[in-house]
């Protein structure tokens, strides 16, 4: 009998930490989906300020240079080249961030 009882219980212990750790590992994963979701959408939202801000600096490049230019002014039309090319510095490592890994381009796209 007593045996018994003690059997019963150890099957409890080791049903109930079994199931505890089971739920409990199910949980930690949703939480994980969930920060990875997020950060997947913070990156996004990087990669689109950036595209934004080269394409900005690239359009402000070439209107610097057209200024310059206009106004025989080198040094206005040498920094306008400078800002342009910058511009498409950043375009460029932006899409090569994006596309650097095979995981990392599927998750982002």
């Amino acid at each position: 009998m007593k045996t018994t009882i003690a059997g019963v219980l150890v099957a409890f212990i080791i049903g109930g930490g079994a199931g505890y750790f089971a739920g409990n590992g199910a949980n930690s994963s949703g939480v994980e989906s969930k920060k990875l979701q997020e950060s997947i959408v913070m990156m996004k939202e990087q990669s689109a300020s950036i595209q934004d801000m080269a394409q900005m600096m690239q359009s402000n490049g070439t209107f610097l240079q057209d200024i310059g230019m206009k106004y025989n002014d080198e040094t206005t039309v040498s920094k306008g080249k400078d800002m342009e090319a910058i511009g498409a510095k950043y375009m460029k490592a932006d899409a090569t961030a994006s596309a650097g890994s095979d995981t990392m381009g599927e998750v982002m796209r």
